[in-house]
């Protein structure tokens, strides 16, 4: 396991290593923020996997607050996270004991359903990598979000986490009355109404509403 860091950035405070995990502990160098990152690389034989659970417990008793658990967890949460619906249905449950016990979000990733393949020509497909946060980590960055990398020889596809602390807002159009009382507003807007046409009143009057929000920008 490898965890690489930009020490302009980031300050690096203490850490936690056992088998299967590193867990680093951050301060940044821009904030008062404090977080822990633990790089995941879970035993493939599934007679380890119940100890790599009870290590994930033990590593969470010395996080103090923020959290986030990234690598290759080597266990599905379910049947639809292998492309052969097979699943070690008691490695499952306790794979998302785990996960509720421990108060962490499983980030959903935005652009594929598998993570890693056998590269048989019929291919096992399955889901293994992922990014878990604990409720402080996902409220300090709420607006996260995980995608994935192209995948040019590892039967394992890179996943990238962004963390973002802003939500994006939408372009809300707020129609103000004091407009009115504008001598412009009228002679601007209401060729803007007239122009839209359509097949029936439905589209010509969505198409008015359009015409009337643009004018009234400028």
């Amino acid at each position: 396991m490898l965890t690489v860091w930009n020490p302009r950035t980031l300050n690096m405070t203490s850490f936690v290593k056992l088998q299967h995990t590193l867990t680093i502990f951050f301060t940044s160098t821009a904030s008062d923020l404090e977080f822990a990152l633990t790089n995941v690389y879970a035993p493939a034989n599934h007679r380890d996997s119940l100890g790599f659970l009870e290590d994930l417990a033990e590593v969470a008793s010395h996080i103090p607050a923020c959290w986030a658990l990234a690598g290759n967890f080597n266990l599905t949460r379910g049947a639809d996270e292998n492309i052969n619906g097979n699943v070690h249905q008691h490695l499952a449950d306790a794979f998302n004991d785990s996960i509720h016990s421990l108060g962490l979000i499983d980030l959903p990733l935005l652009d594929r359903l598998f993570t890693w393949s056998n590269h048989q020509s019929t291919p096992t497909l399955a889901r293994l990598d992922r990014v878990l946060l604990n409720t402080p980590m996902a409220a300090a960055f709420p607006n996260s979000s995980l995608t994935s990398l192209p995948k040019p020889t590892s039967d394992h596809t890179p996943i990238l986490l962004s963390l973002s602390t802003s939500i994006p807002k939408p372009n809300v159009f707020c129609f103000e009355n004091g407009w009115l009382k504008h001598h412009d507003f009228l002679p601007t807007i209401l060729p803007a109404w007239q122009e839209a046409n359509g097949r029936n009143a439905a589209v010509v009057l969505v198409g008015s509403l359009k015409a009337v929000r643009g004018a009234s920008k400028f």
